[in-house]
């Protein structure tokens, strides 16, 4: 689904780094996360649905306790909204 040569820069965790590092378990879940914010910006999909992969994508891979996934998808959520992509 990712290009190959796609470039992401891991987790984006404001300097959060013992919650999450910035390239520690779940590096996948963020990657698929960048490209997805990628198709947002380029209008294929809406940022909510990149969102929700995201943490369905942490879900599955079991990359985090399902308290730390919920925390960081709406870590994601509160993200978009500030910057005004809901």
């Amino acid at each position: 689904m990712i290009p190959a040569g796609f470039i992401s820069d891991g987790f984006t965790n404001f300097g959060f780094h013992s919650f999450i590092p910035k390239y520690g378990k779940g590096l996948k879940c963020a990657i698929l996360h960048d490209y997805l914010c990628e198709e947002f910006h380029k209008g294929k999909i809406t940022r909510l649905q990149a969102d929700r992969i995201f943490l369905e994508s942490m879900l599955e891979t079991k990359a985090f306790s399902k308290m730390k996934c919920y925390i960081l998808y709406f870590a994601v959520r509160l993200f978009a909204k500030i910057k005004g992509y809901i």
